[in-house]
Parts: C-alpha cells; structure tokens; sequence
C-alpha cells in the first residue's frame, strides 16, 4: 500500500486542482466578457474527470471488466476534452468552425461513441507494466484494433490543435500563448500514455501530471485576466468618477449660464424696449436744442440764453449715454459679432479714461502705456464703453482713505492685441470671481452699482470676437486682461459736418412720431431739403409725385417701418431702394433685427447725430442730377 501512496495522491490533486479550475472558470464565466472561460470550465471539469478515471490504472484489487469499462469511459472523456480545446481555440479567432475544425470534431464523436459500446476500443486481456524506480504497477487493459486506431485519431487531433495554436500565437491572437504551452504538455503526456498502453514504453503514465501543469497555467492565466480585469475596472472607475464630477461642474455651469441667459434676455427685451420709447422724445429734444442754438447764434442773442440751452444739451448727452448703455445690454444677450472695422486702441483709451475720469479720486494714480500704433478689430465705441466700465470698478476696488495705483496698457501679442487693466485694491472672492458676468450682481454699496457692467462688457467683446478674462488675489488687487485680433490700422472715422455740408440733397424722412419728425426736419434743414412722411404709406404717396435723393426711415413703426418700405421700394424704385437709411431707437422683435442684420443699407441710431448722416450720405457719392432722379424713381 506505501507503494500506491503517492501516485493516488498524485492523481487525487490532479482531480481536484482539475475541479478548482473548472469551478473557478464557471464562476467567471457569468461575468459579462468572460463566456469563453465556460469552455475553460468544460477543459478543467474533463481533465478532472479523465484524472478520476486514470486512478485504476494504479490499483491491482480491480476486476478486469471493471477496469475495461472506466478505460472506455476515460476514451470518451478524452474526445470530450480535445473538443473542448478546439471550441476554446475557434471563439478565441472570432470565427466559427472550419472546414478542418468539422473534421476532427467528426472524428472525435465517432471515438466518443465508440467508447459506450462494450469491448469495442478494449479488449478483457490486460498488460501490466512495472516501474522499478517508482516501484508502482500500472495495469492497462489492452486496446483492440479499433482502439488502437483511436489512439491514432486522438493524436492526430491533438498534434493538430497544437500546430493551430502555434499559428495563432505567431499572429498574435490573444492568449494563444497559453493554448501553445497547454496543448504541448498534453500532447507529450499523452503521447507518452498511449504508447506505454500499446507495450512500447515502460515508464509511469505522464498524462496525469500534464494535466496538472496544464490546470495549473489555467488557473494562472485566470486569476492574471482577473486582476486585470479588476485594475482596468477600478482604472474606470476613478476615470468615470473624475468624468462625473467634470461633467456634473459643466452641467452646474451650463445651468449658470442658462439663469444668466434668461436674466440678459429678459434685460434686453427690457433695455431695447426703453430705449426706444426714451430715443423718440430725445432725438426731438437733441435736435430742437441744436436748431436752436444754431438760430440764437445767427441773431445774436444767444449769451442771454446760452447757460441754459448748453446745459441742456449737455443732459440730452448724458440721458443718450444712459440709453446707449440699455442698448448695449440689449446687444449683449444678441451677442452679434463686429466684423470689417476697426479702431484705433490708444483713441478708445483716451476716450475712456476721459469719461471715467469724473469718478477717479485724487488719491488713485492713474498709469497709461498704450501705443498709438495699436489697432483692434472692433468700433470704438464698444471698446471705450467696455475700458470705461473696466475703469470705474478699477477706481472703486480701491478704499476710501488709501492711496491706489491703476494700470492700464497695451501691447501686441502675434495676431492679437492685448490690453490690461490693474489695480492694488481690494481684489475678488472665489464667489465674486465665480459670479463676475453674472447680470445684476454687485458687491458695491446701493446706489453706486447696477451689476451690469461687467455682464455687458462681456457681450460687447464677445461680439468683437475677443475674449474677457481676469485674475485676483483677495487682499492684492485684479488685472483685467481684453485679447482682441489685431488691425493692422483703423477705419476710417466719421468726417466733420463742415467737410460734408456741400453735399445738399432732397431727403424724405420718414417717422410716426409728430415731435420728432418736426424737431428732425428743423436740425437737418441746414444740409438737407427736407420733406417729411408719417408712415409707409405717406411715404409712398409722396414719391408717386415727387422725387427725392434720399431716404432716412424709422425702422419701427405700426404700419410694418423700414422693412415693408424698403421690399416696396425694392419692387417699385430698385435705384432708390440702394439710397435708404435705417433709424432706429432700439431693436425690440426679433425679425427686424434679422431684417436688419441681412440687409446691405447702412443703420444709425436714435438720436440722429448729422456728422455720422452726412458721412453715411457720402458713401453713397455725389448727389445725382436731375436726370438720374428720374432714373431713381422708375421714370426712365
């Protein structure tokens, strides 16, 4: 019995290192990816069977009959195992079952079920083989002729599957590096048991032990995708986490930006709204007030009077900067985009320190380095009205009763000009900071902030196509960085009145509102002949009879404004309809804006200032003769 001990516990671990496997590998495969290792389950469970049946090989006390039939058996489990590794190698390729793949699994069903007929692989005569360094007997029953031509078949197949494997490492397919090495010790095992059952070997039966290495490599190669399945799936873990919380800040983000949205929505609807319902009263009051200085100045007597009627003109100024202000809040949340002008950097600058300089206490020292060569793309205005709000919260950033340094300069930077803006005052919190072009948000006292510089600036530069960025320290101060693309030099800037006045020509101006209609025809008297119409229609009737050089219209009005006058005269005057001019107050529905924006005739805005009229007339060209009026009006 000590002579038995240790090949039974050799095949004794061999089942169950078998069984491990195919446990571990059944486990395995309910995961999703893991379906393949379901034929790894089907090769271990085999092994292990084939290991259990191989435990008579080493035990005398068996009967002969008993001992042919679990030999027959061990042949069916055999076929059963090499078709398992077949499968395994043909899911590994992607593919189904080739034409040789049909083949040896033909052949293999055949041995498999010529195991379950008695007798017919083995017959009841049984050779015993000694090993005299192991001191163990080994009884084998001995195969027929039919079982010997099993054997044939299972080293066919086997050497086979192996020449496969071997291929299919050298095309790199995954994991036929294992199948290689497995297959390669089953078939030396196997090889070596068939022959020793045939009488030509003596040695011990190496199956056993192939089996073990092979189960063993198995195991192993299934624990390795295992930790790297569980790295990969903790890798993703953390990245999808990181992903979340990245993707959670945007949505955060994007809701922000949606609340400030609405906000400027709302304000431009608001802002477009009042400014023109103020534009209409001020453009009468502007050009009343001009008509008549001009007419005191002519009769001398205006010293009497000139206090009041300058003081007057100067709030008529300040209430259009109000307006203007609205405006450009309501141009914010359209956000449309400047392009084919440009201006100079160091006039805006000017222009801008020169407005807010009412509000720099003595004690904040103002610094300027900008170059007059300096060009930006964008209009002046829009850049001085965003360096003006940049300014005033400079100077308001720094404390009553302290001393304080603002810089502002400029430079050029590749395709881009850049421009900043600092101060040694108060600096932002991380909230300020997170809520800067927030509309209506504010950190100063009541009464000395709106919350809506910043959220206009923004949407100024935006539609200049350059970005708005700053960076604060709590405690140290703020730089304001403006990128711009760079011109290489400025438009050209409106002409003075007095350079543009001989061009005199017959106007029609067109305006449903009677005080502003009078008070406009009055201040452009002086360079136009003008003639009036209340509405479309008027407009229309008056043209069927007379013939003017020029059209300036109100785009809003209740009968359909610029727009239905201008299709008109696209149908009926093509050569007038390429004369007309645009004024308006404020923008408030959407498709006149759109109307606006495709249009190709030039725009101006409430009130009507004559330098920038007289300047959009001489773009036009000279005024046309009287045979060209004929032409204009269709007559020729």
């Amino acid at each position: 019995m000590n002579a038995l001990h240790f090949p039974l516990v050799f095949v004794a671990f061999a089942t169950f290192v078998g069984l491990g496997v195919s446990g571990l590998a059944l486990v395995f495969s309910m995961a999703p990816g893991w379906r393949e290792e379901r034929l790894l389950a089907l090769i271990g469970g085999s092994a292990a069977l084939f290991s259990m049946l191989d435990v008579v090989t080493y035990v005398p006390d068996v009967s002969l009959p008993l001992r042919v039939t679990l030999a027959e058996l061990s042949m069916v489990v055999g076929a059963l195992h090499i078709v398992a590794w077949i499968a395994y190698q043909a899911r590994l390729r992607g593919g189904g079952f080739g034409a040789l793949d049909r083949g040896l699994l033909g052949a293999l069903a055949v041995v498999g079920c010529a195991g379950f007929v008695p007798r017919f692989l083995y017959s009841l005569r049984e050779g015993v083989r000694f090993v005299p360094w192991l001191g163990v007997h080994l009884y084998d029953p001995e195969p027929t002729r039919w079982g010997e031509l099993a054997y044939v078949v299972f080293a066919t197949a086997l050497l086979t599957t192996f020449g496969r494997a071997v291929l299919d490492r050298r095309r790199g397919l995954p994991r036929a590096r294992l199948s290689t090495w497995a297959l390669g010790v089953i078939c030396v095992g196997a090889g070596n048991d068939m022959l020793g059952t045939a009488g030509f070997l003596r040695g011990p039966s190496l199956l056993g032990l192939a089996f073990v290495v092979t189960l063993g490599m198995l195991g192993v190669s299934l624990t390795r995708r295992f930790v790297a399945s569980a790295t990969l799936l903790e890798s993703l873990g953390r990245e999808l986490e990181s992903r979340v919380v990245e993707r959670t800040q945007k949505l955060a983000e994007a809701q922000t930006a949606l609340v400030r949205a609405e906000r400027l929505g709302a304000l431009g609807q608001l802002s477009a709204g009042v400014a023109h319902e103020i534009n209409n009263p001020l453009s009468a009051i502007t050009g009343n007030l001009q008509f008549l200085k001009r007419t005191l100045l002519k009769q001398g007597g205006y010293q009497e009077v000139s206090g009041a009627v300058d003081d007057s003109l100067v709030a008529t100024e300040r209430i259009k900067r109000i307006v203007r202000r609205l405006l450009d809040a309501s141009r914010a949340v359209a956000q449309n985009e400047v392009s084919g002008v440009a201006c100079s950097v160091a006039v805006a600058v000017r222009g801008a320190v020169r407005v807010a300089d009412s509000l720099r206490d003595g004690r904040v020292k103002l610094e300027v380095d900008v170059p007059d060569s300096l060009c930006a793309r964008g209009e002046r205005y829009m850049l001085e009205q965003v360096l003006t709000n940049l300014l005033v919260n400079a100077y308001q950033a720094i404390p009553e009763g302290r001393r304080g340094r603002v810089r502002l300069s400029a430079e050029s930077s590749g395709e881009h000009a850049v421009i900043r803006l600092s101060d040694d005052g108060v600096g932002m919190s991380a909230e300020t900071r997170a809520r800067l072009f927030e509309p209506f948000y504010t950190t100063k006292p009541l009464g000395k902030g709106t919350g809506l510089g910043l959220a206009v600036s923004a949407g100024l530069v935006h539609a200049m196509r350059g970005t708005l960025a700053f960076d604060s320290v709590e405690g140290q101060g703020t730089e304001a960085r403006l990128t711009l693309i760079a011109a290489p030099e400025p438009s050209d800037e409106p002409a003075s009145e007095a350079s543009l006045l001989p061009f005199r020509q017959r106007l029609l101006f067109v305006d449903d509102d009677d005080v502003v209609r009078r008070a406009t025809q009055r201040a452009l008297s002086r360079a136009f002949d003008v003639v009036v119409a209340s509405g479309v229609k008027s407009a229309l009737d008056l043209l069927a009879t007379e013939s003017v050089d020029l059209i300036v219209c109100d785009v809003m009005m209740p009968d359909g404004g610029g727009e239905a006058l201008y299709t008109a005269l696209r149908a009926m005057h093509p050569n007038l309809a390429l004369r007309v001019l645009f004024l308006t107050g404020g923008v408030m529905l959407p498709h006149v804006q759109e109307f606006l924006e495709n249009q190709p005739q030039p725009v101006l805005s409430k009130p009507l200032e004559l330098g920038r009229l007289l300047q959009a007339v001489a773009d036009f060209g000279a005024p046309p003769s009287d045979a060209e009026r004929l032409v204009l009006h269709g007559l020729r």
